[in-house]
């Protein structure tokens, strides 16, 4: 299922460096530009309130721009988040503007489904070995999570073998970019399961 589609309501930004930037935050405005497919950067503002419903949105959600005339209806990912490091609060992002007839590279967080039987009856432990996947998608299409059923795994047992063609049943054509590859097979190993010793 691909992730639903938020807006975002921004405004252009005038003026650069620290002075400009505090008196923004001061007043509730996070400062942030947009580049990307079809449009040159543009630094602008967002509400913090609105900033913070759109990244509860999820790591990959289509965000589409309202307000500003230059960049109105722009659907943009948000790229990057810069935080505060004592206070955590967002004081500046990057917002991508993705092209709609193209395909994109995103990062797909794993979902682990169900106990397995080697935890449960043996005393194992669960240990992925990666925590999201690249894919290559269409950006309508990109998936909310991939969930992986390890219900049924003993201890010794590697799972999710992925092949590089692709994996059904996510909303569309979604290709896996995998570094890690076994060359005779093409497929991966993204955890297993063993005893904690």
């Amino acid at each position: 299922m691909a992730i639903e589609r938020l807006e975002l309501e921004v405004s252009l930004r005038d003026g650069r460096g620290k002075s400009v930037t505090r008196k923004l935050r001061a007043a509730g405005q996070i400062p942030a530009v947009v580049y990307g497919s079809g449009i040159s950067p543009t630094a602008i503002c967002v509400e913090s309130l609105a900033l913070a419903k759109v990244l509860r949105g999820g790591a990959n959600a289509l965000v589409d721009l309202k307000g500003a005339k230059a960049i109105e209806g722009k659907p943009v990912l948000v790229k990057e988040i810069q935080r505060d490091p004592l206070s955590r609060r967002v004081v500046h992002c990057d917002l991508y503007a993705v092209n709609l007839q193209a395909r994109l590279d995103v990062e797909i967080p794993i979902h682990f489904v169900g106990v397995p039987r080697g935890v449960a009856l043996d005393g194992g432990v669960l240990e992925p070995l990666l925590r999201t996947l690249e894919v290559s998608c269409m950006p309508l299409a990109i998936p909310e999570s991939i969930e992986v059923d390890v219900s049924q795994l003993e201890v010794g047992d590697g799972f999710m073998r992925v092949r590089v063609g692709g994996l059904s049943g996510l909303g569309g054509p979604v290709v896996l970019i995998l570094d890690d590859l076994h060359e005779a097979t093409g497929e991966a190993v993204v955890g297993q399961l063993r005893f904690l010793l």
